[in-house]
């Protein structure tokens, strides 16, 4: 018989992880996990603050849009709007210069802004007031062809009338309300109080060149023809209405004129008399004394007198609110 061995099982082999080794496992695990969730959030955010940034730069991108178009808009606006003012100027326009109009409202604007002229028929001295704006505007576009308004003196004396402007207004401003009714009737009061009454007369004239066109005149005048009516039809001045002068004093006319016609008598027809200017013939229509002028005609006169006596007080005034400091108050 054959001897049987005993079977001898292997031995079971003991796990070399161990207990540590397993949780070392989970929690090496664990901590994967943990980043994956980590940076799954991280992307989910850093697609947020992308998508966050795409959506701001396209709100940018469409206000920028709609700047340009406003500013576009705009820009338009004030293109329809000159045009349009160019437009009027041109139907308003009685001369051009170089294609640039000058207007009815200039001229009208000229007459205002000189008190002499406004007096005068607009419609007598009107060609003249054309003839003087086109010199104006031919001598401006010459200069600035030229170049003068760039040369460093001019530029010098356009800023000192600047100054000289704007500091004038802005003095005329803080004293215009330092004035009262009170002063101004007081002072008023006072001027005619010393007023001198002069004589003045009011007196018409025929303007002519030659001594026999003024001894025509006086035959046709004494004859009957009608003063103001022959004033219009042969005097060279032209800036009057039948010759009619006005009233005025006798230190108001050169004396070649002002010597004869205050010696001459109401409703008295004058020989010619000659000036440099060339023969007159003269009507004196009244004789009187002249009266004070009226508070509304001196009031602006005598508003700016009261507020030159009150000027140094405002400039002390308005030293105090700046800094001043004078580092050479000597030439010593």
């Amino acid at each position: 018989m054959v001897e049987k061995k005993p079977v001898v099982k292997p031995a079971k082999r003991k796990s070399s992880i161990g207990v540590w080794g397993w949780l070392c496992l989970i929690v090496f695990g664990s901590l994967i996990c943990l980043a994956a969730v980590v940076v799954t959030f991280r992307m989910w955010d850093l697609m947020d603050q992308l998508a966050y940034y795409r959506r701001a730069e396209m709100q940018q991108k469409a206000e920028d849009r709609n700047r340009i178009a406003q500013k576009q808009a705009e820009l338009e606006q004030i293109r329809i709007a000159a045009e349009q003012a160019r437009q009027a100027k041109i139907a308003d326009a009685v001369a051009f210069v170089n294609g640039e109009p000058i207007t009815m409202t200039e001229i009208r604007e000229m007459v205002a802004d000189m008190p002499q002229l406004a007096e005068l028929p607009f419609e007598k001295i009107y060609p003249n007031l054309i003839d003087m704006q086109i010199n104006n505007r031919v001598v401006m576009q010459g200069a600035h062809a030229a170049g003068v308004a760039d040369r460093p003196a001019i530029k010098k004396a356009l800023r000192m009338a600047e100054e000289q402007i704007v500091g004038q207004t802005y003095l005329d401003e803080l004293l215009a309300d330092k004035v009262t009714e009170e002063e101004i009737q007081a002072l008023y009061d006072e001027e005619v109080k010393n007023f001198r009454r002069e004589e003045e007369i009011h007196a018409r004239h025929i303007l002519v060149k030659t001594e026999k066109e003024a001894k025509d005149l006086l035959v046709q005048l004494k004859a009957g023809a009608d003063f103001a009516e022959l004033a219009d039809k042969k005097s060279l001045d032209e800036n009057t209405s039948g010759g009619d002068l006005g009233y005025f004093t006798k230190g108001m006319m050169i004396p070649e004129f002002g010597d004869i016609v205050f010696d001459m008598k109401k409703g008295q027809l004058s020989n010619p008399i000659k000036t440099p200017f060339g023969w007159h013939v003269v009507l004196i229509e009244d004789k009187r004394l002249a009266n004070p002028p009226s508070l509304e005609e001196t009031r602006d006169d005598i508003k700016k007198a009261i507020m030159e006596t009150k000027l140094p007080a405002i400039l002390a005034t308005e030293r105090t609110k700046m800094n001043v400091e004078i580092v050479k108050p000597t030439l010593e």
